[in-house]
């Protein structure tokens, strides 16, 4: 932690960098981290590779400030919630800090702030600054707070302990703004999200006596529906309703003709390591990758082979 606090005093110009199709906890945490910034009067650039990002999202303060490219001047970079140097979206030549959470992180930074019994990035984020006893004013609490309470799926998911709840009170009388994330995060949904959620239940396919949903998205999916990729993942959480279904997968391809891949389980699976057999990781109910020249019939074929081995 002291290392990490001397090389943010020491930069000049400082670069603070989400995951490629980012949620909010990597915006989230990357937002918090913009106002603490600020305070230390250092110069300041909130960068994101993805141009579109959820609508969702933009809500978190300092949305109005990302860029999609990096300023030569900066001589320090900081990413937040991502795994993988591959989820950054870029190549970088100069000194990173890697703040996560995920048991799957590759480590690729000079310093790696990584938390696994941790909910969230944010909650790594909380507990930084607490440590370092900085100020935490209403437009941090609230960005800190829409992290934690995604990533927790609003204190529903299993992996949620008393620490989350206690530092969501804590963020609470710091001012958070409990109503506006909770409206965006939960109660908002674009009529091509909708849309979309009823061409993947209806083209949804069981799997292993209807232990496994699979969810393929075609770009005429997203084109006819108007919606993105990152829409995906309210259908594909919601398939786990199903009382049979242990295992949730999704394979959407994108403009560029690649595949996503996002899986969640029930935790009989652990999802990182199925993940990890495509460059991928998460947790243990949640995990991501990508696929490039494949089509989407092999690559699920590949997936639900690798699925069953692990269910065996």
């Amino acid at each position: 932690m002291h290392q990490v606090l001397e090389k943010i005093k020491a930069a000049r110009h400082i670069v603070l960098i989400t995951h490629v199709n980012p949620d909010a906890d990597s915006m989230g945490s990357a937002s918090a981290f913009y106002s603490y910034i600020l305070q230390i009067q250092k110069k300041v650039t909130f960068f994101c590779h993805t141009q579109e990002i959820d609508a969702r999202l933009l809500f978190l303060p300092w949305c109005d400030k990302i860029k999609h490219t990096i300023p030569p001047s900066c001589d320090l970079a900081i990413s937040f919630d991502c795994g993988s140097l591959k989820r950054l979206g870029i190549s970088l030549d100069i000194e990173l800090i890697n703040f996560d959470h995920h048991k799957s992180n590759e480590r690729y930074g000079m310093l790696n702030f990584i938390d696994e019994r941790a909910i969230s990035t944010t909650q790594v984020i909380y507990d930084y600054f607490t440590s370092q006893k900085v100020k935490i004013n209403p437009k941090m609490a609230t960005a800190l707070y829409a992290g934690l309470i995604d990533d927790s799926q609003n204190f529903m998911s299993d992996k949620t302990e008393a620490k989350a709840f206690d530092t969501a009170k804590l963020l609470l009388e710091k001012g958070a703004d409990k109503k506006t994330v909770v409206k965006h995060l939960f109660h908002t949904a674009p009529l091509s999200l909708l849309r979309l959620k009823g061409l993947m239940f209806s083209h949804m396919k069981l799997h292993a006596d209807a232990s496994i949903v699979l969810h393929l998205v075609t770009r005429e999916m997203l084109e006819s529906s108007g919606a993105k990729c990152a829409d995906c993942e309210d259908a594909l959480e919601e398939s786990l309703y199903l009382p049979t279904v242990s295992v949730s997968l999704l394979l959407c391809e994108l403009h560029d003709g690649s595949l996503k891949g996002s899986i969640r389980t029930d935790g009989t699976i652990d999802a990182s390591l199925i993940a990890s057999r495509y460059n991928g990781g998460g947790h243990l109910r949640a995990a991501g990758f990508s696929c490039h020249d494949i089509s989407l019939k092999n690559a699920s074929q590949n997936l639900i082979k690798d699925i069953l081995e692990k269910k065996r």
